[in-house]
């Protein structure tokens, strides 16, 4: 998770009021540590700097959203930009967008700080949601959710020049339905080449101030693993078991005397 901002880093269409003069380009975001595959990526505007015009009474002026680059999406990096779509000319300011990776997965839970268990999932939709005009795309949970979920779905690819955004067009337990939406200020046409987004969907709201674990709340036992990880051990470490069940050696990592594998930063 984190946050960048933008400035010089612009996307539009043709028939925006941005065009044809105003320079385009995309930011690259490195992530922290690199991902073993290609994780979900969402991202959400949380400034409005760039107001030309005088809302509620008035459309915003510029109409910003985000817009990431087909196909830059990888394990360790991503490129994205403010989104115009089709949308008038306005004084583009800087503006701060918050962004999350996460591999992607299904049946994952955390407790959060008020004891509540929270389940969710994530996963790609693959290219398959095209234009409001075109019917809405549906997309099946993994989970088995007993209401419909809180979901977040972001857009991971800028196929078409005329930029849009994602909106829901039906939620169920078993099920989302995604459309890409277009504005209707440089033409009224909301048809939209197939696009691929991210979804994540959990079972409730949490309240979670973002505090790493300790390693001895990650991992309460002696020895412990999280995730089928694995447990390195130096040469002439003996391991008693008190539950009676096996422990089996399977390789030695010579390194780990001389590069101890950390847990939070910490040996």
């Amino acid at each position: 998770m984190g946050s960048t901002d933008l400035l010089l880093e612009l996307q539009y269409g043709s028939k925006s009021g941005f065009a044809p003069l105003t320079p385009k380009g995309y930011k690259s975001l490195t992530f922290a540590e690199p991902f073993t595959q290609r994780p979900n990526f969402f991202h959400s505007l949380q400034t409005l700097n760039s107001i030309d015009s005088n809302p509620p009474s008035e459309a915003l002026i510029p109409f910003l959203t985000v817009a990431v680059e087909s196909n830059s999406l990888s394990a360790s990096s991503v490129n994205i930009a403010l989104e115009a779509s089709e949308t008038a000319l306005g004084l583009i300011k800087n503006e701060t967008v918050a962004y999350m990776a996460v591999e992607p997965g299904s049946n994952r839970t955390f407790t959060d700080d008020n004891g509540v268990e929270v389940s969710w999932e994530t996963f790609f939709t693959g290219f398959e949601i095209d234009g409001w005009s075109d019917g809405c795309n549906y997309f099946s949970f993994t989970n088995n959710f007993s209401v419909a979920p809180l979901v977040v779905a972001s857009k991971n690819s800028r196929q078409e020049d005329d930029g849009g955004w994602l909106r829901s067009c039906n939620l169920r337990t078993d099920r989302l339905g995604l459309v890409v939406d277009e504005d209707r200020d440089g033409d009224n046409e909301r048809r939209h080449v197939n696009e691929e987004a991210s979804i994540l969907a959990m079972t409730s709201t949490f309240v979670f101030n973002g505090d790493i674990l300790d390693c001895d709340t990650l991992f309460p036992g002696a020895i412990s693993t999280y995730n089928n990880g694995e447990v390195q051990l130096v040469q002439g470490v003996e391991i008693t078991d008190g539950n009676a069940q096996f422990v089996t050696t399977t390789n030695l990592i010579s390194t780990a005397l001389t590069s101890p594998p950390l847990c939070n930063g910490q040996a």
